[in-house]
Formats: C-alpha cells, structure tokens, sequence
C-alpha cells in the first residue's frame, strides 16, 4: 500500500515544535571536519545542477571505469625491509590473489643514499632495492604484462624507474606488454621526506624527462604521480587534499607543457589518495577528485580526456597500535569506500602495521587482500557503478568539497603554486591548523575511537607484550637489510670496483647502466643534480598516538595508576556517569574502582563517612565523585570537601585529587566545586587527554628513561586540570 505524501513544510512544523520552537539546521545541523554544513536532511533541491554523465565518461564523477562490470585492481603493498623478505611477501600475494603490485623503496632509497654508507635509514618504511639484481630477486615471481607493478621511490623515482626497465629488457618484455606506475612525484616526495636528492629545478628536469620518455616508448605504464597521501597523513581534511593534490596536478602540467600536450601528459597520470574512516565523505572526495580533474582539462582545451587512473590506499592514520583486531573494520570500511567511490587500484593497509612498525606479519597482509575479495566474491561489489550516485548528500557534497578543493589550488597558485608553497611553510602551516582541529576533536572524544578512546581494552599487560615482540622482529628485518647491504657492497668493490659513470646525459643511458649494475645511489650521483633540498619533515599524525601514549606511560609506572569512584546515591542514579567515567580513566590506562554508593536517602555527613571510609580501603590515588543530578544537589559538596580533607590521612598526600564527573550548572556552581576540593571536570565535549594527563601526573606515572611517550608532569595542584572547564 503506498505510504501518503508528506508536505515538506508540514514536517518541518512538527519538527521544530518538537524542539520547542528552535531552528531545525540551529539544533540538528552540524559541521565536517572541512567546515562544510550537515544539513539535517537533503533533498531534490540539493542536488547540483550538473551533467554527471555515464561511467567511463567526463565529467568521471560517477567513475573512471566504465560500467561493464569489471572490478579494480586489488594491489599488494610491498615493503618488507629485506628483499628476500619482499620476494617472500610478493609470492604470498601473488597466491592470495592480488593482481597488482605498490613496491615502496625504504628511506636510504628514496633519499638517493648509499646503502651501506646510511644504514639508519636502510630499510625503514620500504624494501632495501640497492640495484638491479635486488629488484630482480625481489620481483622474480611477477609478470608485469600480466600484474603491473607500482613504484614509489620518492625524489629518486627516475633511477628507480631505471632499474625496473633494466630489468624488464633482461627479461625480454616487450614495450607494448609492460604495464605499471613509475611514480615521479616532486612534491609529496618533498613534503614526506623532507628532502630531495637534487633541487627543485633537478626534479622538474627529472620528471619532465621521465614522463616524455614513458609516453614516447610505453602503452600501458604511466609515470606521473600526483600523491595526496602525504597532505592526509599530516592531519589535513578532505579539502586540503584535494587542493593540495589539484595544485601538483597543475604544477605537473604546467612543468610539461612546452614538452606534451595537456592531453598527453594527463595520460600518463595516476592519483594516490589515502581513505579514512568517514564513508560518506571518503565516497565524496573521490568523485570530487575526478570531477577537478575534467575542470582541469576542460581549462585547458582538453574537451574529452583520458580518465583518470585513482589508486586508494586504507588510511594508516586511522589505524590502532593497540586492540589492533579493531583495525579490520577500519580497513574494511575505508576500502568499501575505495570501492563504492570508483577507486581503480585499491591498496589495503595490514591491520598490524602500526603495532609492527610497518613490517606486517603475514597473517594481516593475507588479510588485507582477503578483505578486498570478500567485498568483489561475495558483495559483487565489482559489478556495481557508482551505487551512491543520486544520494542527495552525496551528490551535494561531492559539489561542495570540488568547490572547496579547487579554491584552495587557486590560492596555492596565486603564491607561486605548490612547490613554492611547501618550500616557504605554507602548506605546512595550512595542515598545522587541520591537524590542530583534529587533535582536538579526539581530545574531546567528539571523534572517538573503538578500542581506545572508547570502549578501551583493559589487558594492556598482554598488548603491550605482543607489541614489543613484532617490534622486535621488525628490528631484526632491519638489521638483515642493513647486513645484506654491506655485504653486496663489499663483493662489489672487490669484483668491479667503483663504477664512474660520468654525467647521465638522458633515461636511455640511465637504463644501460642499470643493466651494467649501477646501483641506485650511483644512478643518482650520475644525474646532473644540484646540491640536497631539505626543509621540515611534514608530521606523521596517528589519531590514537594521544591516547595510546597515555597508557604506555600508565603500562610502565613502578605503581599502577588507580582511581576510586566515589559514588553517589544508589545503584541506579550512579551507574550512567559511573559507567562513562570507567571508559574515561580505562582510556588513560587506570585501574578502575567503583564504590558501592552512598545510598540515596543517606544524609549529606553519612554519605561522607561512608564515601570516605570506601576510599580508605582501596590504593588508588585519584578519586572521581559519580552521581545523578539529584545526588550531586544535595550530597556533593559535603562528600567532596570530606574526601579532599581526608587524602593526607590516607594517601600521605597533601590533599585528594578530585575530579568531578559532569558538567557544572553554572561558573559560580563551578567555583564552589573547585574551592571543595575539585581539580578537573569530565563530561561529554571536555578536553579527556588534558585530564587523564594530569591525572597520571597526580598518580606518579611518568614515562620511563628513554620512552617514546612524553614523560606525564604535574602535581595534585598542577593547572593542567584546568583545559577542561565547561563551555
């Protein structure tokens, strides 16, 4: 039977009357991270008026791929330190059934180090490639006409890609049947390393000459990458990503231009984006990312370009060191958006990688792949274009963030574009900010966090030894790298000496000596490079890093922290901010104790005793005051005051630590509570990582010698308490 029509104005009577009398978009509406507005309810008169085309066509909003029901690319991330280790790890993919490769070289690589000259940075974040032969054993099992295989060496792409071409002619793959990326990114590489091998104008030739090279002599291989990963993984929204990537995207064209047609040098382009936790919004900004792209070629007088090539990668920085297991519905989650967004290459993080220090275990790398069968096998994910197209909200902030994105591309260009901008500490100031506003909202658990800012594991004794044990065993496959390195170093100079290459006068001869055995960093001394361009490393955010630090410092305290809630009034009126208050002090890594009560017809001087006497029993420290409403009224300020009188009797402190579970009523209720005896306030909205410091630094915890997690300072009396005063 149908269901009648509902007059829109008349629902939106009903509503606000339901709000006495208040605005529906005033109480329901909110704001994204980017500050963009979330509307209550989206409907037709939402939707942009644009033509989104079919799948496959410009504008690529509703996707690259045209819908024929083919599915992405489910591409193996590679990055074991030692490269049998990565040989080992591309097998394994290669069996779980990716069909697609991302070989991430380590840092000495990215850099254009010698290996065994810089050995701490040999293997960190990337496989020790020193040569060709080390690519060869690592890619042994791959067929690149069949499985393409992307590179990321950061500023020392163009060496990079010469080894891979070396050894693609030894293996006698022909220039129509080799596919894959070849990555050569100036930009992010400058940004996440904090350093070229060359400068800035190095790294144009570099790029222009590598991208000439890859249209001129390869079908099916792209070598230009425009990388926003490094702008997310600093804390930066959605629109700073798309800005941001737009700009190099610019920048690239612009570099290219008295070289290659905008239509040939946007062929050879590939986006890299990571994805966050936000469905909705994740969806959105990769359609938003293609819908910039075809305004790009439309400016420039490219009526109907090639699509776009988008691969996705599960965001890192969602991820947990901690109850790592949760990390699998992030993963999840973040690679359905991939899919659903039209994502071409999907990369999926292993969900131990942080507990690891990104040497995965096999079981979450097999993982990682499976995740992305199960969404194509049994989801048929696959045969599905654009399933979120026409959602009011989606098509509207698909629109919004495009809009966003590319105001901030045209101010990067008006300051010099995106070199410039990261070279000055522009972007990096804009991403400070984003990430400022990120911190906070975790902070106040306003974006909270399963497993650790809420619902927190509370056997952190047993996670803390299985961490120590995979860092351990990603140690000892850094060392191993580190050795095979010396090693091949010596058996080269005693076999061939040192190679003198002269200048390399072009890619061509860059290729013959790789197939002579010139090692990366040979490769790079070779190029006509000015001197080293470094400026400040971008910062690696890690949304849990706050709270995860917290319970280090708690895990290693000689004593651990404690805290007594002291409740008030009976079972039933305490439980709802006893409860709340247990997930607060268990995020910080306390041990928590909960009081009986005070029973809800006790008078204010029994509740005291009896509260008093409670605490006099138990070993924690800190005491926290839970209770309804009505129990604070008229039992609080006596129990607080008796409580913080009676902390030298029990505790040999000077006083107790007292925090106050809620919001006060008003400022003059609020100084009658911290004149009693409070020190913080908890409740929903306030500042729990200021709080929970101090309550470690009032508990004596503080991080050990050598500890990565910030030593925890303060005493009972310390003000840091006071970041948490209500709104």
């Amino acid at each position: 039977m149908p269901f009648p029509a509902v007059d829109l104005e008349a629902w939106r009577a009903r509503v606000e009357a339901e709000l006495a009398g208040e605005s529906l978009e005033g109480a329901l509406a909110a704001h994204t991270p980017e500050g963009l507005p979330v509307l209550p309810l989206y409907g037709p008169q939402h939707l942009p008026g644009l033509d989104l085309g079919v799948p496959g066509s410009s504008p690529f909003v509703r996707g690259g791929r045209p819908a024929d029901g083919r599915r992405w690319r489910i591409a193996a991330e590679i990055a074991a330190p030692d490269p049998v280790a990565a040989a080992a790890e591309v097998r394994a993919a290669l069996e779980a059934g990716a069909d697609a490769l991302y070989l991430r070289f380590d840092r000495c690589g990215r850099l254009g180090f010698a290996h065994h000259t810089a050995s701490n940075t040999v293997g960190v974040d990337g496989v020790a490639v020193v040569d060709r032969a080390d690519l060869a054993e690592v890619l042994a099992s791959v067929d690149p006409s069949q499985v393409p295989v992307a590179l990321d060496a950061g500023g020392n792409a163009l060496p990079a890609a010469a080894l891979f071409i070396a050894e693609c002619r030894r293996r006698e793959f022909t220039k129509d049947r080799l596919r894959g990326h070849l990555g050569v990114d100036v930009h992010s590489a400058l940004a996440r390393d904090g350093a070229l091998p060359g400068d800035l104008e190095d790294a144009r030739r570099e790029l222009v000459e590598l991208t000439v090279y890859s249209r001129m002599h390869f079908e099916h291989v792209r070598a230009l990458a425009v990388d926003a990963r490094p702008w997310h993984r600093a804390g930066g929204h959605a629109v700073h990503e798309l800005g941001l990537a737009l700009a190099g995207f610019v920048e690239a064209l612009r570099w290219l231009q008295d070289e290659l047609p905008p239509a040939a040098a946007a062929a050879e382009l590939v986006f890299r984006v990571d994805l966050g936790r936000d469905l909705l919004n994740e969806v959105a900004k990769l359609r938003a990312l293609r819908l910039l792209y075809a305004k790009v070629m439309s400016a420039a007088s490219v009526p109907v370009p090639a699509a776009p090539v988008v691969h996705a990668f599960t965001s890192p920085r969602s991820l947990t060191a901690r109850d790592p297991h949760t990390n699998l519905v992030r993963t999840t989650l973040s690679a359905f958006a991939g899919v659903i967004g039209g994502a071409d290459w999907i990369t999926t993080t292993p969900f131990d990688t942080i507990a690891t220090e990104g040497v995965a275990t096999p079981h979450s790398r097999r993982l990682a792949l499976t995740t992305q069968h199960v969404l194509d096998a049994e989801c048929h994910l696959g045969h599905v274009a654009d399933p979120l197209g026409g959602a009011y909200y989606v098509e509207a902030r698909t629109v919004e963030l495009a809009r966003a994105g590319f105001a901030l591309m045209q101010d990067i260009e008006r300051r010099g574009g995106l070199g410039r901008c990261i070279v000055d500490g522009y972007v990096d100031d804009l991403l400070t900010l984003g990430r400022a506003e990120l911190e906070s909202a975790i902070a106040r658990r306003a974006r909270p966090i399963i497993g650790v800012s809420e619902f927190p594991e509370r056997d952190a004794a047993t996670s803390a030894s299985s961490r120590t044990a995979q860092l351990d065993a990603a140690a000892v496959a850094r060392s191993a790298a580190t050795s095979r390195a010396a090693k091949r170093a010596e058996t080269r100079l005693r076999e061939r000496g040192r190679m003198v290459l002269g200048d390399l006068d072009g890619f061509e001869h860059a290729v013959r000596a790789a197939q002579e055995g010139a090692t990366l960093a040979e490769l790079g001394g070779a190029l006509v490079r000015g001197a080293p361009l470094e400026r400040r490393v971008l910062a690696n955010f890690r949304e849990a890093k706050g709270f995860e630090d917290l319970r280090d410092i708690a895990g290693n305290a000689v004593t651990p922290p404690r805290v007594f809630l002291a409740c008030l009034g009976a079972l039933a009126e305490y439980t709802p901010r006893a409860t709340f208050a247990t997930q607060l002090f268990t995020a910080g890594g306390f041990e928590v104790e909960v009081g009986a009560g005070s029973g809800s017809d006790a008078t204010p001087e029994v509740a005291a005793r009896t509260l008093v006497e409670a605490w006099s029993q138990s070993e924690a420290p800190i005491v926290c005051i839970c209770g309804s409403d009505r129990a604070y009224s008229t039992q609080a300020l006596v129990c607080i005051s008796a409580l913080h009188a009676a902390g030298s009797a029990i505790h040999n402190a000077s006083a107790a630590w007292i925090v106050y579970a809620g919001r006060p009523r008003h400022t003059q209720h609020e100084q009658e509570l911290r004149d009693a005896g409070v020190e913080a306030f908890a409740y929903r909205g306030s500042d729990a990582l200021a709080l929970l410091r101090a309550a470690l630094g009032a508990a004596g915890a503080t991080a050990p010698t050598g500890s990565r997690a910030a030593a925890v300072t303060g005493t009972p009396d310390a003000p840091a308490a006071q970041t948490s005063t209500p709104s």
